[in-house]
Protein backbone atom coordinates (compact mmCIF):
# COMPACT_ATOMS: atom_id res chain seq x y z
CA UNK A 1 0.00 0.00 0.00
CA UNK A 2 1.30 3.67 -0.97
CA UNK A 3 1.27 6.79 0.45
CA UNK A 4 -1.60 7.52 -2.46
CA UNK A 5 -3.55 4.93 -0.56
CA UNK A 6 -3.15 2.94 -3.97
CA UNK A 7 -2.57 -1.27 -3.75
CA UNK A 8 0.38 -2.09 -6.26
CA UNK A 9 1.30 -5.70 -6.76
CA UNK A 10 5.08 -6.91 -7.57
CA UNK A 11 5.34 -9.79 -9.77
CA UNK A 12 8.12 -12.00 -8.52
CA UNK A 13 8.95 -13.88 -11.88
CA UNK A 14 8.66 -10.69 -14.05
CA UNK A 15 12.73 -10.63 -14.35
CA UNK A 16 12.26 -14.49 -15.48
CA UNK A 17 9.55 -13.96 -17.87
CA UNK A 18 10.89 -10.81 -19.49
CA UNK A 19 14.19 -12.41 -20.65
CA UNK A 20 12.47 -15.45 -21.54
CA UNK A 21 10.55 -14.16 -23.61
CA UNK A 22 13.33 -11.63 -24.96
CA UNK A 23 15.70 -14.81 -25.60
CA UNK A 24 12.41 -16.62 -27.53
CA UNK A 25 12.30 -13.29 -29.88
CA UNK A 26 15.88 -14.33 -31.04
CA UNK A 27 16.12 -17.57 -30.90
CA UNK A 28 16.13 -18.13 -34.67
CA UNK A 29 19.96 -16.13 -33.72
CA UNK A 30 21.07 -19.19 -31.93
CA UNK A 31 19.31 -21.90 -32.55
CA UNK A 32 18.61 -24.20 -35.92
CA UNK A 33 15.68 -26.25 -35.96
CA UNK A 34 14.48 -29.24 -37.77
CA UNK A 35 11.04 -31.20 -38.32
CA UNK A 36 10.97 -34.90 -37.00
CA UNK A 37 8.21 -36.99 -37.36
CA UNK A 38 7.07 -40.40 -35.05
CA UNK A 39 4.24 -42.66 -35.73
CA UNK A 40 2.57 -43.50 -32.32
CA UNK A 41 1.17 -47.01 -32.74
CA UNK A 42 -1.46 -48.49 -29.91
CA UNK A 43 -3.11 -52.20 -30.20
CA UNK A 44 -4.93 -54.59 -27.90
CA UNK A 45 -3.81 -57.25 -29.51
CA UNK A 46 -5.88 -59.82 -27.50
CA UNK A 47 -3.10 -62.33 -27.02
CA UNK A 48 -2.97 -62.75 -30.82
CA UNK A 49 0.74 -64.24 -31.77
CA UNK A 50 2.04 -62.18 -34.74
CA UNK A 51 2.36 -64.96 -36.32
CA UNK A 52 -0.80 -65.87 -36.89
CA UNK A 53 -1.46 -62.53 -38.37
CA UNK A 54 -3.10 -62.84 -42.18
CA UNK A 55 -1.36 -59.17 -43.09
CA UNK A 56 0.72 -56.74 -42.15
CA UNK A 57 -0.64 -53.69 -40.29
CA UNK A 58 2.87 -51.52 -40.78
CA UNK A 59 1.37 -49.88 -44.28
CA UNK A 60 -1.30 -48.95 -42.84
CA UNK A 61 0.45 -47.43 -39.71
CA UNK A 62 2.71 -45.34 -41.28
CA UNK A 63 3.74 -44.01 -44.77
CA UNK A 64 6.13 -46.61 -45.95
CA UNK A 65 7.61 -44.75 -48.86
CA UNK A 66 8.69 -41.79 -46.60
CA UNK A 67 8.49 -43.35 -42.92
CA UNK A 68 9.12 -41.05 -39.81
CA UNK A 69 12.05 -41.10 -37.94
CA UNK A 70 10.60 -42.65 -34.96
CA UNK A 71 8.80 -46.24 -34.43
CA UNK A 72 7.06 -45.83 -31.26
CA UNK A 73 4.57 -49.13 -30.51
CA UNK A 74 2.39 -49.69 -27.43
CA UNK A 75 0.49 -53.31 -27.56
CA UNK A 76 -1.79 -54.43 -24.61
CA UNK A 77 -3.42 -57.93 -23.66
CA UNK A 78 0.19 -59.10 -25.51
CA UNK A 79 -0.15 -62.22 -22.97
CA UNK A 80 -3.65 -64.15 -22.64
CA UNK A 81 -6.06 -63.11 -20.10
CA UNK A 82 -6.46 -66.40 -18.80
CA UNK A 83 -2.62 -66.76 -18.08
CA UNK A 84 -2.75 -63.67 -16.26
CA UNK A 85 -5.51 -64.50 -14.04
CA UNK A 86 -3.18 -67.78 -13.15
CA UNK A 87 -0.80 -65.63 -12.10
CA UNK A 88 -2.95 -63.45 -10.24
CA UNK A 89 -3.94 -66.34 -7.60
CA UNK A 90 -0.23 -67.49 -7.50
CA UNK A 91 0.38 -63.95 -5.81
CA UNK A 92 -2.24 -63.81 -3.94
CA UNK A 93 -1.64 -66.98 -2.44
CA UNK A 94 -5.35 -68.90 -3.82
CA UNK A 95 -6.27 -71.56 -6.32
CA UNK A 96 -3.70 -73.91 -7.96
CA UNK A 97 -0.01 -72.17 -8.06
CA UNK A 98 1.68 -72.13 -11.36
CA UNK A 99 5.28 -72.43 -11.93
CA UNK A 100 6.30 -68.32 -11.92
CA UNK A 101 9.52 -69.51 -13.62
CA UNK A 102 6.95 -71.36 -16.26
CA UNK A 103 4.78 -68.11 -16.83
CA UNK A 104 7.67 -65.72 -17.18
CA UNK A 105 9.70 -67.79 -19.54
CA UNK A 106 6.21 -67.62 -21.34
CA UNK A 107 5.61 -64.06 -20.89
CA UNK A 108 9.28 -63.76 -22.52
CA UNK A 109 8.65 -65.84 -25.11
CA UNK A 110 5.92 -63.66 -26.69
CA UNK A 111 7.52 -60.05 -25.95
CA UNK A 112 10.47 -61.48 -28.50
CA UNK A 113 7.97 -62.85 -30.96
CA UNK A 114 6.69 -59.01 -31.02
CA UNK A 115 9.96 -57.81 -31.26
CA UNK A 116 11.58 -59.79 -33.57
CA UNK A 117 8.07 -59.55 -36.19
CA UNK A 118 8.34 -55.96 -35.68
CA UNK A 119 12.22 -55.71 -36.61
CA UNK A 120 11.33 -58.00 -39.54
CA UNK A 121 8.49 -56.11 -40.93
CA UNK A 122 9.87 -53.01 -40.51
CA UNK A 123 13.08 -53.76 -42.47
CA UNK A 124 10.74 -55.26 -45.25
CA UNK A 125 8.96 -52.50 -45.85
CA UNK A 126 11.66 -49.64 -45.46
CA UNK A 127 14.88 -50.86 -45.80
CA UNK A 128 15.30 -49.96 -49.53
CA UNK A 129 15.53 -46.29 -48.44
CA UNK A 130 16.19 -46.20 -44.48
CA UNK A 131 17.44 -48.46 -42.04
CA UNK A 132 16.06 -48.49 -38.74
CA UNK A 133 17.10 -49.98 -35.15
CA UNK A 134 15.65 -50.94 -31.82
CA UNK A 135 15.74 -48.04 -29.31
CA UNK A 136 14.34 -49.29 -26.40
CA UNK A 137 11.98 -52.21 -25.14
CA UNK A 138 10.08 -52.68 -22.20
CA UNK A 139 7.28 -55.12 -20.92
CA UNK A 140 4.81 -55.67 -17.71
CA UNK A 141 2.58 -58.20 -17.55
CA UNK A 142 0.58 -57.92 -21.20
CA UNK A 143 1.89 -54.70 -21.90
CA UNK A 144 4.74 -54.41 -24.68
CA UNK A 145 6.39 -51.17 -25.49
CA UNK A 146 8.79 -51.25 -28.16
CA UNK A 147 10.90 -47.96 -30.23
CA UNK A 148 12.74 -47.89 -33.25
CA UNK A 149 15.00 -44.93 -34.71
CA UNK A 150 15.96 -44.48 -38.38
CA UNK A 151 19.71 -45.25 -37.84
CA UNK A 152 21.29 -41.85 -38.62
CA UNK A 153 19.35 -40.49 -36.24
CA UNK A 154 20.47 -42.71 -33.26
CA UNK A 155 23.61 -40.58 -32.52
CA UNK A 156 21.08 -37.80 -31.47
CA UNK A 157 19.37 -39.60 -28.97
CA UNK A 158 20.79 -39.17 -25.08
CA UNK A 159 18.70 -40.07 -21.61
CA UNK A 160 16.75 -42.85 -22.60
CA UNK A 161 15.27 -43.83 -19.15
CA UNK A 162 12.29 -45.63 -18.39
CA UNK A 163 9.68 -47.53 -15.99
CA UNK A 164 6.89 -49.12 -15.32
CA UNK A 165 3.68 -47.95 -13.17
CA UNK A 166 1.31 -50.69 -11.80
CA UNK A 167 -2.39 -49.56 -10.72
CA UNK A 168 -3.57 -53.64 -10.31
CA UNK A 169 -4.70 -54.36 -6.72
CA UNK A 170 -4.05 -50.79 -4.98
CA UNK A 171 -0.43 -50.80 -6.67
CA UNK A 172 1.22 -53.93 -6.41
CA UNK A 173 -0.14 -55.67 -9.34
CA UNK A 174 0.85 -55.00 -13.09
CA UNK A 175 -2.36 -56.10 -14.99
CA UNK A 176 -3.43 -52.40 -15.20
CA UNK A 177 -0.69 -50.06 -14.98
CA UNK A 178 1.71 -47.97 -17.91
CA UNK A 179 5.26 -48.78 -19.44
CA UNK A 180 6.89 -44.86 -20.01
CA UNK A 181 9.88 -44.25 -21.83
CA UNK A 182 11.46 -41.00 -21.75
CA UNK A 183 13.83 -39.79 -24.19
CA UNK A 184 15.90 -36.59 -25.08
CA UNK A 185 16.51 -35.92 -29.33
CA UNK A 186 18.85 -33.15 -29.77
CA UNK A 187 17.53 -30.76 -27.48
CA UNK A 188 13.84 -32.22 -27.21
CA UNK A 189 12.69 -34.39 -24.69
CA UNK A 190 9.98 -37.02 -25.63
CA UNK A 191 7.81 -38.84 -23.58
CA UNK A 192 5.70 -41.96 -24.84
CA UNK A 193 3.25 -43.79 -22.25
CA UNK A 194 1.63 -47.27 -23.10
CA UNK A 195 -1.36 -47.84 -21.13
CA UNK A 196 -4.03 -50.37 -20.06
CA UNK A 197 -6.54 -49.40 -17.77
CA UNK A 198 -10.02 -50.33 -16.07
CA UNK A 199 -12.24 -51.08 -18.96
CA UNK A 200 -15.98 -50.38 -18.91
CA UNK A 201 -18.25 -47.59 -18.37
CA UNK A 202 -18.84 -47.74 -14.70
CA UNK A 203 -15.31 -47.64 -14.32
CA UNK A 204 -14.53 -43.82 -15.92
CA UNK A 205 -13.15 -42.87 -12.37
CA UNK A 206 -11.21 -45.83 -11.69
CA UNK A 207 -9.67 -44.82 -15.10
CA UNK A 208 -8.92 -40.97 -14.19
CA UNK A 209 -7.27 -41.89 -11.16
CA UNK A 210 -4.45 -44.56 -13.07
CA UNK A 211 -3.89 -42.21 -15.14
CA UNK A 212 -3.58 -39.40 -12.74
CA UNK A 213 -0.86 -42.26 -11.13
CA UNK A 214 0.57 -42.48 -14.26
CA UNK A 215 1.13 -38.80 -15.14
CA UNK A 216 2.25 -38.15 -11.22
CA UNK A 217 4.65 -41.37 -11.00
CA UNK A 218 8.17 -40.25 -9.89
CA UNK A 219 10.20 -43.38 -10.61
CA UNK A 220 11.89 -41.39 -13.77
CA UNK A 221 15.61 -39.92 -13.13
CA UNK A 222 14.88 -36.09 -12.28
CA UNK A 223 14.88 -33.24 -14.01
CA UNK A 224 17.35 -30.68 -14.03
CA UNK A 225 15.79 -28.13 -10.99
CA UNK A 226 13.82 -24.57 -13.05
CA UNK A 227 17.04 -22.59 -12.13
CA UNK A 228 19.78 -24.91 -13.89
CA UNK A 229 17.67 -24.86 -17.01
CA UNK A 230 16.88 -21.08 -16.65
CA UNK A 231 20.67 -20.53 -16.46
CA UNK A 232 21.62 -22.54 -19.28
CA UNK A 233 18.73 -21.37 -20.99
CA UNK A 234 20.01 -17.33 -20.33
CA UNK A 235 23.59 -19.03 -21.28
CA UNK A 236 22.07 -19.55 -25.18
Amino acid sequence: MGHDGYARFWDGMLEDDWIENAMNEKDTQYCSFREVAAAVVTWNVGAISPYDMRTDFIADAFNTQDPPELLVFGFQEVVDLEDRKVTAKSILGFGKKKDPDTTEQHQSRVYREWRDYLSKIISRYTSARYSYSELHTSSLIGLFQCIFIRQEERGRIRDVHAMSVKCGMGGHYGNKGALVTRIVLDDSSLCFINCHLAAGQTHTSHRNNDIATILEAENLPPERDRDARMSIFVGG
